[in-house]
């Protein structure tokens, strides 16, 4: 213990501070390690693992097809296509935000956070 002895020495802590520090040493408990496993094969990880993929599978699909889209159904030009291609990538952060601050809202009103989930998963399904 040349840690407390020192600190002693230095007068930053008395002998009853000191004695204090050492006492709740013994109480301290050996954590377990992390069950990783369990934490990866858990039902809550999964589920979020699956929403993830869907949305970015989505995502890229928009960003994807989406000119091609454009091009074929209503004959957009290759100038005019530029400008409506990138507009998801402007709209998604926007709206997010603004739901984000919305489902915030709705928490401080003390609407229930079941019901602030299912309504935004609505919102964001029904968009």
């Amino acid at each position: 213990d040349d840690g407390m002895s020192e600190m002693h020495r230095s007068g930053l802590l008395s002998s009853r501070e000191i004695q204090f520090i050492q006492s709740g040493r013994s109480i301290i408990v050996r954590s377990k390690s992390v069950p990783w496993g369990q934490f990866f094969r858990s039902v809550p990880y999964l589920s979020c693992i699956c929403i993830h993929f869907c949305s970015d599978w989505g995502y890229l699909l928009i960003l994807c097809y989406l000119p091609s889209y454009w091009r074929n159904v209503y004959q957009v030009s290759d100038s005019q296509m530029a400008f409506f291609s990138v507009l998801p990538c402007i709209g998604i952060p926007i709206v997010s935000i603004l739901g984000a601050t919305f489902a915030d809202w709705l928490l401080s009103r003390k609407v229930s956070l079941l019901a602030v989930r299912k309504g935004m998963s609505a919102l964001g399904l029904w968009a």
